[in-house]
C-alpha cells in the first residue's frame, strides 16, 4: 500500500499546480472577496470552554462535588478552586481558593449559601485534611518570608542564595468552628510532606 500512494503523490500534486495556473488570470479578474472567518470556534473561545474536574463523593454517597476551571481574561489566568473535601460527618465542604489573599481555606454548607474564609494566613495554605471527628482541620503552609529577607528584597530585589534561603513547610491546626486562629503543629529544620490523621484523630503522621 506504500508503493500504490507514493506513486499516486506526483500526480495529485502535478494536477493541482496545474489547476493553480489555470485559475490565476481568472483570480486576478475576480472582484474581492471579504474575508471570511474559519469554521467552528474561535480560539478565545476554545480558551474559554469551563472544564471540571476532582470530583468528590459525598460520605452519604447522595452528592458530588467538583472543581469548575474558568478563564479570567481579566487578569490573564484560569480560576479554579481546588482541593476540595467533605467533612466526614457531610455537614461541610472546605475548599482552597485564592480570592485576593493568597490561597486560603474556605467552608461552605452542601445546601448552599456564601462561603466562609477560615484562614488568612500570609502566604496562603498548600493542602488540608479533616478531622475524623469533623472538628478540625489539619492543613500545611509554608513559613512566612523573615524580615532580613524582605528588607534585602527592597534593597537588591528578589533573588535567592543557594543552599541557604530554604522556607519550610509544617503542619497547623484550626477548630473550625471555633474562634478562627490557627496552631502551629510542627517546627524545626525540615519539610513536612504528605500527612494523615490517625482513624481516632488524637495523632497525625507526617513524612519529612
Amino acid at each position: 500500500m506504500s508503493r500504490t500512494a507514493s506513486s499516486s503523490l506526483p500526480r495529485f500534486l502535478s494536477a493541482a499546480a496545474a489547476c493553480c495556473l489555470l485559475q490565476v488570470p481568472n483570480l486576478a479578474q475576480a472582484a474581492p472577496r471579504e474575508p471570511q472567518d474559519p469554521p467552528g470556534p474561535s480560539f478565545k473561545e476554545v480558551l474559554s470552554l469551563e472544564g471540571v474536574g476532582t470530583p468528590r463523593v459525598s460520605p452519604d454517597g447522595r452528592m458530588i462535588a467538583y472543581t469548575v476551571r474558568t478563564a479570567d481574561w481579566e487578569n490573564n489566568r484560569y480560576d479554579q478552586e481546588i482541593g476540595q473535601r467533605w467533612s466526614p460527618d457531610g455537614r461541610w465542604l472546605a475548599f482552597l481558593a485564592d480570592r485576593g489573599e493568597k490561597q486560603q481555606i474556605y467552608l461552605i454548607s452542601p445546601g448552599g449559601g456564601d462561603a466562609r474564609q477560615l484562614t488568612s494566613l500570609d502566604d496562603g495554605v498548600n493542602s488540608l485534611r479533616w478531622s475524623p471527628e469533623s472538628r478540625y482541620i489539619a492543613f500545611t503552609a509554608t513559613d512566612p518570608e523573615t524580615e532580613a529577607a524582605k528588607s534585602r528584597a527592597k534593597l537588591y530585589g528578589k533573588f535567592a542564595v543557594e543552599d541557604a534561603d530554604f522556607r519550610m513547610t509544617h503542619i497547623w491546626l484550626i477548630e473550625v468552628e471555633g474562634d478562627g486562629e490557627p496552631r502551629r503543629l510542627t517546627e524545626g529544620d525540615f519539610t513536612v510532606g504528605g500527612f494523615a490523621w490517625s482513624p481516632d484523630g488524637t495523632r497525625i503522621a507526617f513524612g519529612h
